[in-house]
């Protein structure tokens, strides 16, 4: 067996993990139903007591919350992050030879890994933060999956200069996106 091969069949073998572990979850939660979680859309609002705002009466600002009408699906959450990355595997597989190809030719540096480790890695945290804080807010949620959806595009752009032998340069990426990525983990 030539190392593509080998890496073809891996790449299914992971695929069908990915599948199995997602799909066991879904089944488990009751089709994602059984570990629901409120969330909240909290924001602020000018408010004076005849309506309007002027020097008289003095408009404050005041928060307002709500709670969303449907629950966030945490057993879909967890389960869509292994979807995600099975999708990865398993396109990574049917690519054979050619992809593996074009791994070597692109130095190691691979698009449609960057994609799922993105979306997955992102939601992996935002479904973090649920533990972290519950109920959480949709402003919440937002946050956590942008500032971590962002550091991975830092680090790929590390990894695209690693491979292009820009040393120093991979390092300074690397610490941008390292920066944000403890912060979150500390806060």
């Amino acid at each position: 067996m030539n190392l593509a091969q080998h890496y073809q069949v891996w790449q299914f073998i992971l695929a069908a993990a990915h599948y199995a572990a997602a799909t066991a979850i879904v089944g488990l939660t009751n089709g994602g139903k059984g570990w629901e979680v409120p969330v909240i859309v909290r924001f602020n609002v000018w408010t004076s007591s005849d309506g309007r705002c002027s020097p008289y009466p003095r408009c404050t600002i005041n928060e307002y919350e709500r709670m969303l009408s449907e629950p966030l699906n945490t057993g879909i959450l967890v389960a869509s992050f292994s979807y995600i990355s099975g999708s990865h595997h398993a396109l990574s597989a049917i690519g054979g030879s050619q992809y593996v190809q074009h791994l070597i030719d692109a130095k190691g540096v691979s698009v449609t890994r960057w994609v799922d480790y993105a979306f997955s890695a992102s939601l992996m945290l935002m479904m973090d933060s649920v533990l972290w804080l519950a109920p959480p807010t949709v402003q919440m949620l937002v946050l956590v999956f942008c500032v971590m959806f962002l550091v991975i595009v830092s680090g790929y752009g590390s990894e695209v200069a690693w491979s292009m032998e820009q040393y120093g340069h991979a390092w300074l990426i690397y610490v941008a996106a390292l920066a944000p990525f403890v912060c979150v983990w500390i806060c």
